[in-house]
């Protein structure tokens, strides 16, 4: 192996698969790109698979950065913001909702906490909103795809 593989430990990695019998699965990077490895021995040697990975690894990247991004647009928003998911009885009528993302602005305007708001349904916290209509809208809206 190259001075590479060998500062990341993978040297180490394929002498304990020879020593032990183990078969390890690992991400490894090489040379600037990502491989899933899966090593065994085989024999008087070790038998590696390598699949190339990079594209995953990149397009994973890309969402982590895409959802930090959102979540910062969403953190430092001025207005309250919400997304909920709907949650369903046995025969798919919509019977509550989930908070899946919300802010501090709308932490502020509810009067309860980010971390209440994420761990309860809508109805729990504000069983007010059925007598108003406003459940009964957000319904209408998740079953139509209509503003």
């Amino acid at each position: 192996l190259d001075p590479e593989g060998q500062q990341s430990g993978i040297f180490e990695t394929y002498c304990r698969v020879f020593q032990t019998g183990d078969v390890v699965q690992l991400e490894h990077t090489f040379r600037g790109r990502w491989f899933q490895l899966a090593l065994t021995r085989c024999g008087n040697g070790v038998l590696s698979s390598m699949f190339d990975i990079t594209a995953i690894r990149e397009s994973q990247q890309i969402r982590q950065q895409q959802a930090e991004l959102l979540q910062r647009v969403v953190d430092t928003s001025p207005v309250g913001i919400a997304l909920f998911t709907p949650r369903r009885d046995e025969t798919g009528r919509i019977t509550d909702f989930s908070y899946l993302l919300t802010n501090p602005a709308n932490a502020r305007l509810t009067g309860r906490s980010i971390d209440e708001l994420l761990s309860h349904t809508m109805l729990t916290l504000f069983p007010g909103t059925r007598p108003i209509g406003y459940f009964d809208r957000m319904v209408a809206v998740m079953e139509t795809g209509e503003p």
